[in-house]
């Protein structure tokens, strides 16, 4: 009997978090499905690091690829669907603990809605009061209350074969950090199609507070995802689900400053930026007067550079915000 289902892990140096998930998949196994695992590069390999554990899934249960370089975490989790053999595809994050009946919860859905490409499910930090199903770009936004788990990867099954033809839109859209998301949507722009939610919850993900700031920062990039999306009362409720993970305008400025001047972007870079976040996120009439200036800015990025050493020093004296970034970490 062929597996109708391929559970990817893409991972990136976390040998302890992946050896505790293959450890909550163990007792899962069925002929049912098959495990992807890829490496992306990691310093200790993951076939040799994890022997044990993957010899007690059986040789004909898991294949283990291991990129040549690392290709950054949204890359490899696009590789996923690539390798992927089966029809549907779960992609689960290495970190995350599951449910004991997660597997069997996604093949149970999958058998009960053979016609969707999309099924989603839940995780702790995001709240689903109900089920509910869309049928196509338009119920996709105007019903999406919570952002949080359809971008939680483990969340998420994935209706492969219909999916892969529109990768490329995941690769275009990768700097939004959520390429698969970006997949999604092309396919539902263009054909439409059944997607089903449910307020089960199957997904633990603890976040520290370095690791949630992270989060939430880039949480602004997804707003790009609104290219692919035709009609402007489609992207106004998206963009309405997406705003509440934006920070604040008048925490950000000092943290947007940090962050691009120590990692060398160029001032005009760093000023479209900053317009950019002053933009979508409804900023208060002082910040209405103050992004006219940004784009005057963005256009002489000499005058910028000036101006942006003297925010900095008072953006310091005001507040000490202290934010350790890594926008290239890969998983």
């Amino acid at each position: 009997m062929k597996p109708k289902l391929t559970i990817a892990i893409p991972t990136f140096n976390r040998a302890k978090p992946l050896s505790n998930t293959l450890q909550r998949l163990f007792p899962q196994v069925s002929d049912d499905w098959v495990l992807l695992i890829l490496d992306n590069c990691s310093e200790q390999p993951v076939i040799k690091v994890q022997k044990d554990h993957l010899a007690a899934f059986g040789e004909n249960r898991v294949k283990v690829i291991r990129n040549a370089v690392n290709v950054g975490a949204c890359a490899n989790v696009l590789r996923c669907f690539e390798y992927c053999s089966t029809e549907w595809l779960v992609v689960l994050g290495d970190d995350d603990e599951i449910a004991s009946d997660y597997v069997a919860v996604f093949l149970a859905a999958i058998v009960q809605h053979p016609a969707a490409i999309f099924i989603n499910f839940t995780c702790n930090l995001h709240v689903r009061k109900a089920d509910y199903t869309t049928t196509n770009l338009s119920e996709f936004c105007q019903k999406m209350v919570e952002w949080g788990n359809i971008l939680t990867l483990s969340c998420g099954a994935y209706n492969r074969n219909a999916l892969a033809p529109y990768l490329r839109y995941g690769y275009t859209y990768s700097y939004t950090l959520s390429p698969h998301s970006a997949v999604l949507l092309q396919f539902l722009k263009t054909h439409g199609g059944q997607c089903v939610f449910f307020a089960k919850t199957i997904v633990n993900i603890g976040l520290s507070n370095d690791v949630e700031s992270w989060c939430r920062f880039n949480q602004s990039k997804f707003i790009f995802l609104m290219e692919l999306i035709p009609y402007q009362a489609d992207q106004q409720a998206f963009l309405k689900c997406l705003r509440q993970f934006f920070i604040a305008p008048k925490v950000i400025t000092p943290y947007l400053i940090d962050r691009y001047e120590k990692s060398g972007e160029a001032p005009g870079f760093y000023f479209e930026t900053l317009t950019f976040c002053f933009t979508c996120m409804q900023p208060r009439f002082r910040d209405r007067v103050r992004l006219p200036l940004m784009r005057i800015l963005t256009a002489r990025p000499g005058l910028g550079v000036k101006i942006m050493k003297l925010i900095r020093w008072m953006s310091r004296k005001r507040t000490h915000i202290q934010v350790d970034v890594d926008l290239h970490r890969g998983f």
